[in-house]
């Protein structure tokens, strides 16, 4: 089902990109840049010119004697041609890995870093306008994702994104189709009351993980009377459930729903949220079930070598107690195991060559790291 889901999404988007591209008006020598506003002086990033890994973007930029602010990133700037973009990207996108973006950049455009396999750190903090499917198969994001300027989040913004453990999204306005879905490494969401208009797909994932297990909803009675859901039946999905079954099961999902109090019966009688089971929906607020993302090095951990032909080792340098999982990046779990020594050994050596997700988890927080098996 989900490998059916994503070939009719890439055929869906592949034309999409080709018809949206737009013209490159100039180039600095370093990156090709599309006229949005000649009043204002507004250029949006098109594509780079030279292939770089880490990337930094600029506030403003030259065309002759003209100077232009660069205000967004264009349609498909940095997407990567696969065989689920077929046509729609450029393969020398692959090599980039971190990106830096200005203050001044507030909009990405659609697809603008879709299918990017090694892309593992961008700043997002003053994007206000995240176009559709603009992280789609990134899957070297990881840890929680901070959009504390972002109003619109488009359709499946970051769809299939196993490494992210979270959205901060504290005054996004519209989430569009699948805004919060198929991040199989998420554990819970908070979302906030200006959000006045929900998309289809709402929340949920098709990989069969099922780690979602709360949902804090911040609307009170009367503002969640006002908020438009663009198809009630399909804005949650559980592919796989507890009890095999596939599909829009409510009666057997475990997620439990928070939400304001003295708001419970106007949950209970929503045509969306009401599909629930009355004790999924709780007063008051979600308990803490996320532990900080922080550094490796800050909690005093390493781990290497990086690739590895089998055997990946993990400093840990106060010895402290770390439960130490391996996922692959469709973000199925492949190993737990804990660990309080200085040094330890982790045996992947049975595994397929290929990129994992090694998630170290403390009680002061936790840090997750990409590893190569040869």
């Amino acid at each position: 089902m989900k490998k059916t889901l994503q070939f009719l999404f890439a055929l869906m988007v592949t034309a999409t990109i080709s018809a949206q591209k737009p013209a490159i008006d100039f180039n600095d020598g370093t990156f090709n840049y599309t006229i949005t506003d000649a009043t204002n002086g507004y250029v949006d990033l098109h594509s780079m010119i030279v292939p770089e890994t880490n990337v930094v973007i600029p506030g403003s930029t030259m065309d002759g004697f003209i100077p232009y602010t660069v205000t967004g990133i264009g349609v498909g700037a940095f997407s990567v041609n696969t065989a689920n973009n077929k046509g729609a990207g450029n393969e020398d996108n692959a090599a980039v890995e971190t990106v830096s973006l200005p203050a001044s950049v507030t909009k990405l455009d659609a697809h603008v870093f879709r299918d990017n396999p090694n892309l593992t750190t961008i700043n997002l903090e003053n994007i206000v306008d995240m176009g559709s499917n603009a992280f789609v198969l990134c899957k070297g994001l990881t840890g929680v994702i901070d959009l504390s300027a972002c109003t619109d989040l488009d359709n499946y913004a970051f769809f299939d994104c196993p490494g992210i453990t979270g959205l901060n999204i504290p005054v996004v306005e519209t989430i569009g189709n699948g805004g919060l879905y198929n991040m199989d490494g998420v554990k819970e969401f908070n979302v906030p009351s200006s959000v006045v208009s929900v998309g289809t797909l709402f929340l949920g994932d098709t990989g069969g993980a099922n780690i979602l297990e709360q949902v804090q909803l911040n609307w009170d009675a009367t503002q969640l009377a006002n908020v438009t859901f663009a198809n009630d039946s399909k804005f949650f999905r559980m592919e796989w459930l507890p009890n095999g079954v596939e599909g829009d099961d409510f009666n057997d999902t475990t997620v439990k729903i928070y939400v304001p109090v003295g708001s419970k019966s106007a949950y209970e009688t929503h045509p969306s949220w009401g599909k629930f089971p009355s004790a999924n929906i709780i007063e008051g607020t979600m308990p803490a079930l996320s532990v900080k993302t922080v550094d490796a090095k800050a909690l005093g951990f390493s781990v290497y070598p990086n690739p590895t032909s089998g055997v990946v080792s993990i400093k840990n340098v106060q010895a402290v107690n770390a439960e130490v999982s391996v996922f692959d990046l469709n973000g199925r779990s492949l190993l737990n195991r804990n660990v309080n020594t200085n040094l330890s050994e982790i045996n992947i050596s049975n595994l397929s060559a290929g990129m994992y997700l090694f998630k170290v988890k403390t009680d002061a927080g936790q840090f997750t790291q990409r590893i190569v098996k040869q």
